[in-house]
């Protein structure tokens, strides 16, 4: 288990119009994991926490484990692997392992080339093919570990280890930007159910006789929606850790759709057109072209995809309601050619941690999730509203 931690500091309005001030520039990072070792290798584990325990540790980024790609000869400053999407970095380290825990060797990295590193000095002995390569941070125990004696001769060992240096990752580069931030089109994994709510922030004035007023002064929910990631294999697995750093905690925004069928094209629409008319679901009376429920993703079949945001909305009748939008499509579309129509909602992480489970090394399969919460967007329009509503809750608070 890899757990990334940042750390926000937000000023919410009575309105809930957020100022966001990250207080860490990369995240602290920590690892959990749990140890079978047996005859020799236990006690030198014992020995080591025995003696070093309050010590900084090298630590292997298990993860990231590979096996070398040829054999080395020793003193060899050349070590044939693939590198890539894997935690390595000039100046950092690098632990060779063979076949147990005596027979290992901590190197530094000089560069790093396409299919190799270059140590900065050489190796100080031979490494066959069989042997494993690590990346690796400095750490230190977060707490004492956690032994269960299985035999006299193994056990099993919980360890946490907190790293002690800056982890940077490349930024998110590919993501389809929509007003100024990033889409978050990778559909979540939904072999469990995904949660969502809505969070309204409500003042309640009760003097315990009479019946208490409550008052809405956003006349607005925050809407939160679960979103997991099931990532098979060292891209995705390197994809969805830059969209946790760029997420940065609670600090960044990013645009969420619901990833559902919220609503159905019943008529087609002009590639010239900024009007559609939808299947009556309630949102000319309910919606009121609020944040959350006002901006769209259209997917059509052919793969291309539109944002837009809805300026006007009207119900035809029982059935139809008519949408207008920012924008034109520039391209005609059918009702058949819609894969699906969702809410788009400005949202940032509803907590400053997150959790990645490896289930194997990075070439095989590992889960993280977040819960997003809803965000005001601002602009004029919204502003202004907000600002007579908030006028006039202050007189009729007076």
């Amino acid at each position: 288990m890899e757990r990334l931690a940042w750390r926000t500091d937000i000023l919410t309005s009575p309105l809930q119009i957020e100022q966001r001030r990250g207080l860490r520039s990369t995240p602290r990072r920590s690892f959990e994991a749990t140890l079978i070792v047996d005859g020799r290798e236990r006690v030198l584990l014992d020995l080591a926490v025995f003696g070093w325990g309050g010590r900084t540790w090298a630590l292997p980024v298990w993860p990231d484990g590979q096996w070398l790609g040829a054999d080395h000869a020793l003193g060899t400053r050349l070590l044939t692997c693939d590198p890539t999407y894997r935690d390595f970095r000039p100046g950092g380290l690098v632990l060779l392992r063979g076949s147990s825990a005596f027979d290992t060797e901590v190197a530094e990295v000089d560069s790093i080339g396409v299919d190799r590193l270059t140590l900065r000095h050489p190796t100080t002995r031979a490494w066959p093919r069989s042997t494993r390569l690590y990346p690796v941070r400095t750490a230190r125990l977060a707490e004492a570990p956690k032994v269960t004696r299985l035999t006299d001769q193994a056990a099993s060992i919980a360890v946490r280890f907190d790293v002690v240096e800056p982890c940077d990752w490349p930024p998110l580069l590919d993501a389809p930007i929509y007003r100024g931030h990033p889409v978050l089109a990778d559909r979540p994994d939904e072999s469990e159910s995904l949660s969502a709510g809505w969070q309204r922030a409500l003042l309640t004035l009760d003097n315990e006789f009479g019946t208490p007023f409550v008052l809405d002064p956003t006349d607005w929910a925050a809407v939160t929606q679960s979103h997991r990631w099931r990532m098979h294999g060292r891209a995705e697995r390197a994809r969805v850790r830059s969209w946790l750093y760029a997420l940065r905690g609670r600090q960044a925004v990013v645009w969420r759709p619901t990833h559902a069928d919220d609503l159905s094209l019943v008529a087609p629409v002009a590639g010239t057109a900024t009007a559609a008319d939808v299947a009556n679901v309630g949102l000319a009376r309910f919606g009121g072209l609020r944040p959350g429920r006002r901006d769209l993703r259209i997917e059509l079949r052919d793969g291309r995809t539109f944002h837009r945001r809805i300026t006007a909305a009207a119900s035809l009748d029982e059935v139809t309601d008519r949408i207008t939008l920012d924008a034109t499509l520039g391209v005609d579309v059918r009702r058949r050619d819609v894969k699906r129509i969702s809410f788009l909602v400005l949202s940032r992480a509803d907590s400053d941690e997150t959790e990645i489970e490896h289930h194997t090394d990075s070439d095989g399969a590992a889960d993280a999730a977040t819960v997003l919460r809803a965000v005001r967007d601002i602009d004029q329009s919204s502003s202004s509203s907000d600002l007579r509503r908030a006028m006039s809750f202050s007189r009729n608070s007076v």
